[in-house]
């Protein structure tokens, strides 16, 4: 196991001011984080270096991760230590040395689907290879805490929206037959608006059904992420409670924001690439920003208050495409970003959004969550200025008529949205219509 640290300060400053009732300040703690070099996981580093925290971060290449420039960062800035540890979490033993010593632990890693440049999700991708990673994520970072001779006092599991609810069923519900959305190019199945018997919004005591996940259709790489976060997640309460060691849970949707590693774009950031570039993107999107995120996490790490609770980290509803395009427009009228689909509507209640997640508890720690529209222009103009992406210039849907370009051909549509994952349960039916 190679071992480098950017050591940025002799000693660390602990937290000098009181203590708030039922808030213990993370300042200062040495804590782990796995999944580091991710998009959530990089974002939680950077926050809790921010706080003067000395930061563990196993990964399996340092080169790779992608997290030295963060180092070097926080060694200008004199804030915080970050210690890079080559480590593989699936591997027992791994973590033993990197969670020995930590006063908490922030498990963000996971396996994630693989998606395309369109923004698509590949067939190809095994459904197995989702599941094992994940939970035998789980068993080493508990086995390493119950080793750690008890410095460990809490963990914060990143576990995800596809865990929550019974989305799919409640929909059905919520929805009257033949409302539907003609566009140009598909057809598409909404919920209606309007509260109404089966439309409760969903809360943290929601758990998505494995069995309704495992023979619905859509990719298998996606169904394996789903059913590999429920199986994580159940495994990491158990383990809880049988160690006594308290936990707490954050609930992304789909994860945008400006990047925190230099030129590294994650896969929830490859789904809304197609949507920022101004080609076809068809998801009705619920997402997040990943400063958001990482702020849930480090108020769930410090506040008692937090424990034994599922946190959902959302905008309440699926955000429809013709809204995402608008927003995009406004904030950067030099490219063309007209939405390529007509909607039309006869039921002016299908032109609301349908309210379906209860985020009202982060509030309780401290939580406000940006506008939707903030964080899609912010992740938008990170994107564009590093490259990432190449806005559709004026004028470009005018000139293909409406027409998908090319390489964007019709065919079955599968949208990496957590909400839209659960559509698909109910609706097989939802294909792109040549």
């Amino acid at each position: 196991m190679l071992f480098v640290s950017a050591v940025l300060t002799d000693s660390l400053t602990e937290s000098s001011s009181g203590v708030m009732s039922g808030k213990e300040p993370i300042d200062g703690k040495t804590v782990c984080v796995t999944g580091g070099s991710g998009l959530v996981g990089a974002q939680v580093v950077i926050h809790l270096l921010d706080r003067g925290c000395t930061v563990r971060a196993p990964v399996r290449s340092i080169a790779k991760s992608g997290l030295e420039p963060i180092a070097a960062k926080a060694d200008k800035d004199k804030k915080g230590r970050l210690e890079l540890i080559e480590a593989d979490v699936t591997v027992p033993g791994s973590l033993d040395s990197v969670v020995a010593g930590c006063s908490l632990v922030f498990h963000v890693a996971s396996p994630v689907p693989q998606i395309t440049e369109d923004g698509g999700i590949p067939d190809d991708q095994d459904f197995q290879q989702f599941i094992q990673p994940a939970t035998k994520g789980v068993e080493n970072v508990w086995a390493a805490i119950k080793k750690a001779s008890g410095s460990v006092k809490k963990l914060i599991f990143t576990s995800s929206m596809v865990t929550i609810g019974d989305l799919a069923a409640q929909m059905a519900k919520a929805r009257k037959d033949g409302e539907t959305v003609d566009m140009p190019v598909m057809r598409l199945s909404l919920p209606k608006s309007k509260e109404g018997e089966g439309s409760r919004v969903l809360t943290g005591d929601d758990w998505m059904d494995e069995k309704q996940l495992e023979a619905s259709p859509g990719p298998p790489a996606m169904k394996g992420y789903a059913i590999s976060k429920i199986k994580a997640e159940r495994e990491c309460w158990k383990a809880s409670e049988e160690c006594g060691i308290p936990m707490a849970t954050i609930h992304p949707a789909c994860v945008i924001g400006p990047p925190p590693l230099v030129n590294k774009i994650t896969s929830s950031l490859s789904f809304i690439k197609p949507l920022i570039e101004g080609v076809e993107f068809t998801g009705f999107l619920s997402f997040c920003d990943v400063r958001d995120v990482a702020d849930a996490h480090i108020a769930a790490a410090e506040l008692s208050s937090a424990n034994g609770k599922r946190f959902i980290v959302s905008t309440d509803f699926d955000v429809p495409p013709p809204m995402l395009y608008a927003e995009l427009q406004r904030a950067f009228p030099q490219y063309d970003y007209t939405c390529p689909y007509e909607f039309v509507d006869d039921d002016p209640s299908l032109s609301q959004p349908l309210k379906l997640f209860d985020t009202s508890p982060l509030s309780s720690i401290g939580i406000q969550l940006m506008p939707w529209e903030q964080s899609l222009k912010e992740t938008a103009a990170a994107m564009i200025e590093s490259k990432a992406v190449t806005p559709r210039p004026k004028g470009g849907w005018a000139e293909t008529g409406g027409v998908l370009p090319a390489g964007q051909q019709a065919g079955t549509y599968w949208p990496f949205s957590p909400c839209s994952l659960w559509w698909c349960c109910t609706s097989p039916d939802r294909t792109v219509i040549p």
